[in-house]
């Protein structure tokens, strides 16, 4: 089977770690599949090489528009012949989808719970078969928002640590080690809860380090908390790291914080189970509640409750015994039900069932206008000088704007 992996681009993030992961483990089993950005290369795009996976880059700014450069992309998919075509949040693509043979599946993964992210996977639903949701409540929505259209739910899968650096992982003994992965941005990962977190387990006596690893633009602000807020030497932090030394990190921590807003489904969570460091973690309905099963293989406490998140690590800290049993039964947790080779299966049988005819649309591709205009409306037929122009013209009054505030 050919598979493609449509992306806006190959950036640091949990969406890119999991195309990584699940294009490695369909190529294992025989198949071919390639990693197609329709916007720009991105910083892990080098990745994809490494990994073994074919990779394309069909960048925006050699189209004359957005609706062109749709056109060129579907063409390329076309002469490439795939058998599967995999949309991950790139709407670049949307308007031309008809352009696709009937015999080619189209297939929209939504990666998170976010109203713009539904709008991008739901474009154009005439001409998808069928859309993946990474959690029950991912669905649920699409579901809503598509009813004409079938959706499923596969979670994400991660790789489990080799047998030797699970031997070899750190107990628990007088230092509770927290850790934080992800981009720092609060609005979705909470991320200012964080040092009032580590400030309330050192107002309870708690010997406690938390290490920070990752980029964002609220970074030096979480910084600059945790030395209002903690004592010294109770923390550090470390920009993003490749996956094996995350997973290095997992080992040598006994806990994770994850107080996000909102998540598509929080693989760092499933990361951290792998790796017996037990979540704490926002409860968030049909998401993390799916793969943390509370008070056993981690923690869900009421998003922004820091009083919560405190408790739930003084306990562990003060129960060596217990932060041991859930670190062991995270483990295995995620090696029966979240592992990459189960990932890969349960798609295996979607494309194996979508070739098969079952997700057919009752209106064949090739009866649907070539070009659907509404998905990006008059924007779309603009020259990119003049978008790029207005677009530095809108940044530059924001600018404007802040700077006035501030004074």
């Amino acid at each position: 089977m050919k598979i493609a992996f449509v992306v806006p681009w190959v950036d640091v993030g949990g969406v890119e770690t999991t195309i990584l992961r699940l294009g490695c483990a369909l190529r294992q089993r025989g198949h071919s599949v390639d990693v197609v950005s329709a916007g720009i290369h991105g910083k892990w795009w080098d990745r994809v090489a490494e990994n073994g996976l074919g990779n394309w880059c069909l960048p925006e700014t050699d189209s004359l528009c957005l609706v062109s450069h749709a056109a060129k992309v579907c063409r390329f998919l076309r002469l490439r012949q795939y058998d599967v075509v995999l949309l991950n949040h790139c709407l670049y693509v949307a308007p031309a989808l008809s352009m696709l043979p009937d015999s080619m599946t189209v297939i929209p993964i939504v990666h998170n719970d976010d109203d713009q992210v539904y709008k991008v996977a739901c474009a154009n639903w005439k001409s998808w078969n069928i859309a993946v949701g990474v959690s029950p409540r991912i669905t649920a929505v699409m579901r809503r928002r598509v009813p004409e259209r079938e959706t499923k739910t596969i979670c994400n899968g991660v790789e489990l640590p080799s047998p030797q650096s699970w031997s070899n992982r750190h107990p628990l003994t007088n230092e509770l080690k927290i850790l934080f992965v992800g981009r720092f941005i609060h609005n979705q990962k909470g991320v200012f809860f964080l040092p009032q977190i580590l400030a309330g387990l050192q107002a309870q006596g708690v010997a406690a380090k938390l290490t920070l690893i990752g980029e964002g633009p609220d970074r030096q602000k979480v910084m600059h908390r945790l030395t209002e807020l903690c004592q010294p030497d109770s923390f550090e932090w470390l920009s993003t790291q490749p996956s094996d030394e995350v997973y290095r990190c997992m080992l040598t921590h006994h806990v994770l914080l994850m107080p996000s807003l909102y998540e598509g489904l929080g693989i760092v969570a499933l990361e951290a189970q792998a790796c017996g460091c037990v979540p704490i973690a926002s409860l968030l309905s049909d998401i993390t509640d799916v793969i943390i099963a509370d008070s056993r293989t981690g923690f869900l406490c009421p998003v922004g409750n820091v009083y919560s998140f405190v408790a739930a690590a003084v306990r562990l800290a003060r129960n060596h015994e217990l932060w041991k049993q859930m670190s062991m039964t995270a483990h295995d947790h995620v090696a029966r039900l979240f592992t990459t080779d189960i990932m890969a299966s349960q798609y295996l049988e979607l494309f194996a069932r979508a070739q098969h005819g079952v997700f057919a649309s009752s209106t064949p591709r090739s009866r649907q206008p070539r070009i659907d205009l509404s998905v990006f409306g008059v924007r779309g037929l603009l020259p990119y000088p003049v978008r790029q122009a207005a677009r530095f013209a809108r940044e530059a009054c924001r600018t404007h704007l802040r700077i006035k505030r501030e004074v």
